[in-house]
């Protein structure tokens, strides 16, 4: 039982990677030169710059991340590579909702 819901969630994994995949290219593909600048914001420069700063935000997160052992149902949990993922999910979430209030903040008091 447990083999066929580990399956499945694989599965619905590999589908929402592929889905998201699929979404940037063909955003990437229709998009055009005049949708580089609506009502004079500079959306694609804007996209580009979020989307550079999430993977360099993960990618740090993911380098500085710890691989300390844990205790998981009273046995340590010692998977380096998990260790480190789980602390750049949580670490990511974390400076990106930062940033994100601080992008408000800054809009809302501009003059």
């Amino acid at each position: 039982m447990v083999d066929i819901v580990l399956f499945c969630i694989y599965l619905l994994i590999a589908g929402a990677v592929g889905t998201t995949v699929w979404a940037v290219v063909r955003s990437a593909r229709l998009r055009d030169k005049s949708a580089a600048m609506h009502h004079h914001v500079p959306a694609r420069r804007i996209a580009l710059a979020v989307a550079t700063f999430l993977v360099v935000c993960l990618l740090v997160t993911f380098l500085f991340g710890s691989t300390e052992p844990l205790l998981s149902n009273g046995k340590p949990f010692t998977s380096a590579g998990w260790l480190r993922t789980t602390d750049m999910l949580i670490n990511t979430s974390i400076v990106l909702v930062i940033v994100a209030a601080a992008c408000m903040a800054a809009g809302r008091f501009k003059c």
